[in-house]
């Protein structure tokens, strides 16, 4: 299997529509995620309203309190189902919002509260249509101009960041990057290093150096060791997610080892 990132791709509309397909609209509303209310809080808007109408600052709210009860509240088998079936169901619809106010770093982080091991077959082909549209979303044309990031993302330039970074970017680039370290086999790691290092816009390569600056090189060091464990968790310098935080996460060791060894064959890797 190969995987591979090229800008300017656009939404994979046949995965989203098996995704709808699979998912319908729930016939209960997901409950709220704290359980210290008088009585018991449902989201109703999920199965009353059209997804694609409701307001962001609803579902900001939304993705804020459930992932909250998703990490506090293992133990409540009705909800934490609810919870996931519920964002199974608005995926589709949310993805097509992604390049609103962080909501596709927020789609990833709660993705990986929901799948913190690897992707299941919830349907056959599911693991391949999640890598085509969230693993792929950055990828997506609302983000690019020709080979390099759109005007769009650079009006957020400040301080440090000046002519080639941007905060906007960055807040979606990290979540990006680990999704696919996470996630990815190793063949598929190979072919989408190999895609990633072929992009050669100035503002993307700023922005992938400087992740790599800030994330990436003091993990690395605990990845060379001999004798690792399969997984390891990992803390990222920042949270991902805005309103989904998570602030931890596993990578296979495989995965980690093979993505230094992808840097040091493209010379970007200096121990």
């Amino acid at each position: 299997m190969s995987f591979v990132w090229v800008p300017g791709t656009p939404l994979d509309e046949a995965a989203l529509e098996r995704l709808n397909q699979h998912f319908p609209r729930p016939t209960e509303p997901p409950h709220e995620g704290w359980f210290m209310s008088d009585g018991p809080t449902y989201y109703d808007w999920i199965v009353n309203n059209d997804p694609d109408e409701v307001k962001l600052n609803v579902i900001n709210g939304y993705l804020l309190d459930t992932s909250g009860g998703i990490k506090a509240f293992p133990n409540v088998e009705k909800e934490q189902q609810q919870w996931r079936y519920s964002f199974h169901y608005l995926l589709p619809y949310l993805l097509k919002r992604y390049n609103t106010n962080y909501l596709l770093s927020d789609l990833i982080s709660y993705f990986v509260l929901l799948y913190s091991d690897d992707i299941p077959d919830v349907y056959p082909g599911f693991r391949q249509d999640i890598l085509n549209t969230l693993g792929s979303a950055i990828m997506w044309p609302a983000f690019w101009e020709g080979k390099d990031l759109s005007k769009a993302l650079r009006k957020g330039n400040r301080d440090y960041w000046y002519l080639y970074g941007t905060t906007d970017f960055y807040t979606i680039f990290s979540p990006a990057m680990y999704f696919c370290l996470k996630y990815l086999s190793p063949q598929e790691i190979r072919t989408w290093c190999s895609s990633m290092f072929k992009i050669k816009g100035t503002h993307w390569h700023y922005n992938l150096l400087n992740w790599l600056y800030q994330e990436t090189f003091t993990l690395m060091m605990h990845f060379e060791q001999d004798d690792l464990p399969q997984e390891k968790t990992i803390q990222p310098k920042g949270s991902l997610g805005v309103n989904a935080q998570i602030h931890s996460l596993s990578i296979r060791s495989d995965n980690m080892r093979l993505f230094i060894d992808m840097l040091k064959q493209n010379g970007i890797y200096y121990p």
